[in-house]
């Protein structure tokens, strides 16, 4: 399988807001080095993550968001056997005495377990020419070979597998799966990162991951489904008093009057708790960016990008705040000044 050289030419890519937003973030320099990627399928997201990796490492890159195609860089990611393309995964990453346990028993990792953590951190504190892409994902093995249309598997993987032919089937990643001892690992990377290094944890839910890694990473939904909004239990009614609270704030409202709106209008109102209301802005936000055509200009684009984001994580420190049990109307307040903005 050859991987496309861009993201909107990602046959089975999540959906059109998931390949603009990255694509916007390589175009305007605006990726951050660490996301949570949630979607219902983890193929869709791992072929994604392959694509990012080979245009971030063309080494004839023809424009910001798209890779040649033709290059060693390029080949090599194709065939997942980039030495800066690392998967984190119960299968992956492994050590010589997990390889000799694993074809030993003939049972499977169940776990990511802390020594992989620990190999690959220091794998990524050595100097690199790359820019390394490390996707953690659940995984587990199955009999007979991989679907034609299924992204290929990383080399590790193909190369430990042993005669009998297996193929790497991807499932989300849970707390269980990436535990306390693994995670906590990474929490001082995900911190301070390495330079040039790109962390992409793929899951079908924020609970997927401990709250320490998520709060450090930039949260992407990918595909809402009509199932997302009953979860929110809101009304069309209270989706427009949402895009009325955050029109306000985009207008450059007074950030103590639209701490009050919210409070009113959406908690009061609308009968929404804080973080119901919050997460429904978080998704009117959304819309409102995805249904925008763009402006014309790259200038303009960039900038209704870098809003975008800067108000998505706003809202998503908001939310933290107040899970954490922080002070709420400090907390809003605090949200509303960054918005308004």
């Amino acid at each position: 399988m050859t991987l496309a050289n861009t993201l909107v030419a990602a046959p089975d890519a999540p959906d059109s807001f998931g390949r603009r937003f990255f694509q916007q973030a390589l175009t305007h320099r605006g990726l951050a080095h660490a996301y949570l990627l949630l979607a219902s399928r983890m193929e869709p997201l791992y072929e994604m993550a392959l694509i990012l990796a080979k245009i971030l490492n063309c080494s004839q890159r023809p424009a910001p968001d798209a890779a040649c195609g033709q290059c060693l860089n390029c080949r090599w990611i194709d065939d997942n056997a980039h030495p800066a393309l690392i998967t984190l995964s119960p299968l992956t990453h492994l050590d010589e005495a997990s390889i000799k346990k694993v074809a030993k028993t003939g049972k499977a990792l169940t776990q990511i377990a802390a020594d992989q953590t620990s190999n690959l951190l220091a794998e990524l504190s050595r100097t690199s020419p790359y820019c390394r892409v490390v996707i953690v994902v659940h995984a587990e093995s199955f009999p007979g070979a991989a679907p034609a249309h299924a992204p290929p598997s990383p080399s590790q993987w193909r190369a430990h597998q042993g005669v009998a032919p297996k193929r790497l089937a991807l499932r989300p990643l849970t707390t269980t799966v990436l535990n306390d001892a693994s995670a906590n690992r990474m929490l001082k990377t995900l911190e301070e990162p390495p330079e040039n290094t790109l962390f992409l944890f793929l899951s079908d839910s924020p609970a997927g991951v401990l709250e320490t890694i998520a709060s450090r990473c930039q949260v992407l939904p990918f595909a809402l489904t009509p199932a997302d909004d009953e979860a929110l239990e809101t009304t069309p009614d209270d989706a427009r008093r949402a895009q009325a609270w955050l029109s306000a704030c985009q207008s450059h409202g007074d950030p103590l009057d639209c701490a009050d709106a919210f409070e009113t209008d959406l908690v009061g109102e609308g009968g929404l708790s804080a973080t119901q209301a919050l997460s429904l802005c978080q998704r009117v936000l959304r819309q409102q960016w995805d249904l925008n055509p763009g402006a014309a200009s790259a200038a303009a684009q960039q900038a209704d990008f870098m809003r975008y984001r800067r108000a998505q994580q706003a809202i998503e420190d908001a939310q933290r705040l107040l899970e954490a049990k922080t002070n709420a109307a400090q907390t809003l307040v605090g949200l509303t000044r960054r918005l308004c903005q």
